[in-house]
């Protein structure tokens, strides 16, 4: 899913946490707005050429917003241990969805026992990521559901410095 979706996404639903005019430049407004009318297949590419920080004000992100941070915390995947297995990869530069809120989820995962394989990405930017793991991630997914085993779990990832 587009970045800027996410962020549709966010405004929309939890408006309190998400201000976008605080959060914002013009230009990430304005691409916001156009995001309330379209589909998500429609924008995936807009702004993609331009790092997600150019559209934050000086300063801002989501994740010195403690505000949204909450938000990415109470929604996050960690809730419950999935009994399926998992194929699961993650930008360790993503600017939409931090490595500091992925990597407790994932680790509290295979720390329980899930059926997990992880890895980071050594990548900017999350649209980049998802790309680069997209092919991995379908081939898996495809032989996951033509009945072959999904193979060992793993968790192959850089930690940052806390974590």
């Amino acid at each position: 899913m587009c970045a800027y979706a996410q962020k549709t996404a966010l405004s929309r639903e939890f408006p309190e946490a998400f201000d976008a005019e605080a959060l914002l430049t013009e230009d990430g407004q304005r691409i916001l707005q156009d995001f309330q009318s379209r589909c998500v297949y429609t924008v995936a590419l807009t702004g993609m050429y331009r790092p997600i920080s150019d559209y934050f004000q000086p300063g801002k992100s989501l994740e010195n917003s403690p505000a949204v941070m909450q938000v990415l915390r109470e929604q996050s995947l960690g809730q419950h241990i999935p009994a399926t297995p998992i194929f699961w990869w993650h930008g360790i530069w993503d600017e939409l969805i931090p490595a500091s809120v992925v990597l407790p989820v994932v680790n509290d995962y295979w720390t329980r026992g899930a059926d997990l394989r992880f890895y980071t990405m050594p990548l900017p930017e999350h649209i980049t990521n998802a790309a680069a793991g997209w092919p991995p991630a379908v081939a898996w997914t495809s032989a996951v559901l033509r009945g072959l085993p999904p193979g060992p779990r793993f968790k192959a990832d850089f930690q940052l410095p806390g974590n």
